[in-house]
């Protein structure tokens, strides 16, 4: 597996960690991004931050709005199974328990 890759699964991890994090279960891009860099040290535009929000959308493992060039992420019932280690999204690293 690339650096790329294992780099894209840990940051996969982090914004559903973030979301979790939020009273509502619900983040924007643009704070997502500057947790990510924050937090994470992931300094990526927001671009790769909808382009991943968007794979785990496709994964089921949030759902997505978008307001102009904003999205927002809502964290489903899966991604808090992979966020508890009940089941494995596989892109996504795991949980460290």
């Amino acid at each position: 597996m690339s650096a790329i890759e294992v780099q894209r699964q840990y940051a996969r991890l982090a914004i559903l960690r973030g979301i979790s994090e939020q009273p509502d279960q619900r983040w924007n891009s643009v704070q997502l991004r500057e947790d990510l860099e924050l937090r994470s040290a992931i300094n990526k535009p927001r671009e790769w931050v909808n382009d991943e929000l968007r794979w785990l959308a496709e994964m089921g493992a949030v759902a997505l709005q978008e307001h102009a060039s904003v999205l927002i992420a809502m964290l489903t019932q899966k991604g808090l199974d992979h966020l508890s280690g009940r089941i494995v999204i596989s892109g996504v690293a795991r949980p460290a328990h």
